[in-house]
C-alpha cells in the first residue's frame, strides 16, 4: 500500500538513526545512565498498565 515511501523513508530514517548514535557518544555516562533510566521506567509504567487492564 504505501511501498512507493520505502525509497524515501529507508535514507531518512538511517540518517535521524545515525545522528542519534553521533549524539549519543558525545554524551556523558551519567546522562545516559539518566537516559536509560527513564526509558525502562517508562516501559515498566507501560506493562503495569497493560498488565492492569487486561486483568479487570
Amino acid at each position: 500500500m504505501f511501498w512507493f515511501l520505502v525509497p524515501i523513508l529507508v535514507p531518512l530514517i538511517g540518517g535521524i538513526v545515525s545522528w542519534l548514535f553521533s549524539v549519543w557518544d558525545e554524551l556523558s555516562d551519567e546522562i545516559k545512565e539518566e537516559i536509560i533510566d527513564a526509558i525502562i521506567s517508562s516501559f515498566v509504567e507501560v506493562f503495569k498498565k497493560y498488565y492492569r487492564y487486561y486483568k479487570e
